[in-house]
Formats: C-alpha cells, structure tokens, sequence
C-alpha cells in the first residue's frame, strides 16, 4: 500500500476504506485501487480496459472468492514499478469518467 501512496504522491481526493477483506483507496468517493489480503495490489480499470490492463507483465484478472471481479485486474507484487504505475494511471483515467457518487 505504501508503493501506491507513494505512486499518488499529492493527488487530491484521496482516501482509505478498509472493504473487500482489504484496504482500498477511493478518489472521490470512488473505488479506484488497493491491495488484497494476498498481497496483490489491485486496479479498477473499468471493462474496456481489461484487455490493455492484462498486456502487462504480472497482471491477471482480479478474484475474490470464487468470482473474477469485473473491471478490475490484480498485480503480482513482484511486478516492479513500470507496470503499477501504468496501472494506477489507467485506474485514475477511469474514475475520472465515472459521475460523482
């Protein structure tokens, strides 16, 4: 989690809410990125960014539980900073286009 806070540096809207069994990091009151309770970080990226997202080294589809969680992926923590940070630029991009909740 430290690696994300880090990786949004000043971004304003930002805040933590533990949901999922893991702690999530909302921007504007959106569900926008976090890390599992395995340890992977996790990225909503929306269903049309799915396949971009999975181009990635690390990436696969996002499970908790038995279900794959649409619109978003899941990062092998090994996989350094190049591919989090694309992820985390796609996860922003996303949210943005949402509407206010």
């Amino acid at each position: 989690m430290a690696a994300l806070r880090d990786d949004l540096g000043a971004e304003a809207g930002i805040s933590e809410r533990r949901m999922f069994g893991a702690l999530m990091l909302m921007k504007d009151g959106h569900l926008l990125a976090g890390v599992s309770a395995r340890g992977q970080a996790l990225f909503r990226v929306g269903p049309e960014g799915i396949a971009a997202a999975l181009a990635l080294p690390g990436v696969e589809p996002a499970v908790m539980g038995a279900r794959v969680m649409k619109g978003f992926v899941a990062l092998d923590a090994a996989a350094g900073t190049g591919p989090r940070r694309a992820l985390l630029a796609q996860a922003l991009a996303f949210v943005a286009s949402l509407p206010p909740p």
